[in-house]
């Protein structure tokens, strides 16, 4: 069934920008005489042909986007080869003058009806996502009710402009086995896992009983491992502090079990199925976040850039026995408008650049702090108070001002 295409090399159009933008299964899929039941595997994905859809013969390669079927049919080649046969085979009229064109106009028609939602075009580099519950409410519930006990704990959140009502509702928590305060990473269907940032009272007395020749040979350590880096890079290094070993000693921030790294408050995003939410703050620390929720303003956070998904990075997210696979966009879909609020520093700025990438630029905007002593919105609000921030964000209104519930 093989057909004959001039080269890419022979042609202007751009293949590759498309055979990365969509993928083979979502074009499969979205043709409608595909029988569903794709199964996954790092390098590929198998599915029943749809030329004769007996046995799940047919298979798509993700890192040469190349589909094959081993079946009765023999049909191989790409998603331009795909839409080809697949227009031949159900009679449509073949445009052969102008197949490209045609084809990325029923691409583009389809990603606009939503028709290629199921399938996702994997990262570059093989990386994908698992998205599901680690831990049930009741270890967060655990956190929370040893914060309750102890008023220095409760002060931590109460110092950092939460109120009491944003403690409760969020389930802010203290871990007393490793001495590091919680907020949970949780969703409808239970915890992803549970951001955790170091008590700075229990860690400082820890660190201070080392001692002075602890800390000497610590600084000696830091030191030789930096003059090795150097070697390499040719930068000359710098010479490390005591807040180096402090900071290698204990890391401010921890995740949960299994490293899960994703949005807090992510109800905002994934529970609207018929309704559009007219925006949302995207903050780059989960404390911003709070402090946006507690004023009445819609917020997810994801406290980690280098963990940011890519535009094209397939996510498998799991709810209620059911698997789908989206990308970050698709998450954001139901989302009118996304205001990336950067750390005021130029690798915050960075960050929100990226995540705009990921996210689509046409519907984000980048805000800072107007004051740049402070780094992010929750120490603004701790500094300037709710007026100044409130005089931040004047024309963007509150959910309720939306008449919408928190």
């Amino acid at each position: 069934m093989g057909t004959q295409r001039l080269s890419v090399r022979e042609k202007a159009f751009p293949y590759d920008e498309y055979k990365g933008r969509y993928s083979m299964l979502a074009v499969v899929q979205a043709s409608g005489i595909a029988k569903a039941g794709p199964q996954h595997s790092r390098t590929g994905v198998q599915f029943f042909c749809p030329f004769h859809a007996d046995t799940k013969s047919a298979s798509f390669h993700i890192r040469s986007r190349f589909g094959q079927c081993f079946g009765s049919c023999g049909w191989k080649g790409d998603i331009f080869d795909f839409i080809r046969e697949w227009w031949r085979r159900d009679g449509i009229p073949f445009p052969e003058d102008h197949f490209e064109k045609a084809a990325v106009e029923w691409l583009e028609k389809a990603e606009r009806d939503n028709l290629l939602r199921s399938g996702v075009v994997p990262d570059v580099n093989g990386r994908d996502w698992s998205i599901e519950a680690h831990w049930p409410y009741m270890r967060a519930d655990v956190y929370h009710q040893n914060l309750l006990q102890d008023e220095n704990h409760i002060l931590y959140f109460l110092m950092r402009g939460c109120n009491w009502d944003t403690i409760t509702r969020h389930y802010l928590g203290y871990n007393r086995g490793n001495h590091r305060y919680t907020i949970p990473i949780r969703n409808h269907i239970g915890l992803y896992g549970v951001k955790m940032r170091r008590d700075e009272e229990h860690y400082r007395a820890t660190f201070a009983e080392k001692g002075d020749e602890w800390l000497r040979h610590q600084m000696s350590v830091m030191r030789y491992h930096r003059l090795e880096h150097a070697q390499t890079t040719g930068v000359l290094p710098v010479e490390p502090t005591e807040e180096d070993v402090y900071n290698s000693f204990c890391a401010k921030y921890i995740w949960g079990k299994g490293d899960c790294v994703w949005f807090w408050n992510e109800d905002r995003l994934l529970v609207r199925p018929q309704t559009y939410l007219p925006y949302v703050f995207l903050t780059a620390d989960e404390m911003s976040g709070l402090i946006l929720e507690q004023l009445g303003y819609a917020a997810v956070a994801m406290g980690s850039d280098a963990s940011f998904p890519k535009g094209d990075t397939i996510l498998h997210y799991r709810s209620e026995g059911k698997t789908f696979q989206i990308r970050i966009a698709d998450v954001f879909q139901h989302v009118m408008k996304v205001y990336l609020v950067a750390d005021n520093d130029d690798s915050g700025l960075a960050g929100a650049k990226r995540r705009a990438l990921a996210i689509g630029p046409s519907k984000c905007e980048i805000l800072r702090v107007p004051d740049k002593q402070f780094k992010d919105p929750a120490d603004f609000y701790v500094g300037e108070g709710e007026t100044a921030f409130r005089h931040w964000l004047v024309g963007i209104p509150t959910l309720s001002e939306l008449g919408l519930s928190r």
